[in-house]
């Protein structure tokens, strides 16, 4: 516990800047591709197979399912700018750090 702080590969390190820069998720573009893609695929999946139906269900055309799937992409855009800020900003001041 005397060299919290100074060594690197303990996992109780708690050096927020050294974790802030590391950035350990999400670190490249296919990262994000292989992540994406298949819930892309589910998604347009859903979407076609429902759109492709002779007769759709009736709780589809209810006033509270639009009302869901308006919160629910709702949220699903908003964490993804929400996270895409977050990234965006520490780049930023790891790009400013090492100017």
């Amino acid at each position: 516990m005397a060299n919290l702080g100074k060594d690197k590969s303990s996992p109780t390190n708690l050096d927020l800047w050294s974790t802030l820069y590391t950035m350990p998720i999400m670190s490249t573009e296919f990262d994000w591709f292989m992540v994406t893609m298949p819930i892309f695929a589910l998604v347009v999946y859903a979407i076609v197979m429902v759109g492709s139906m002779e007769k759709q269900p009736k709780f589809l055309e209810s006033k509270s399912t639009e009302k869901i799937l308006i919160y629910a992409f709702g949220a699903l855009f908003g964490a993804g700018i929400l996270v895409s800020c977050w990234y965006m900003f520490l780049r930023f001041f790891d790009l400013l750090a090492s100017y």
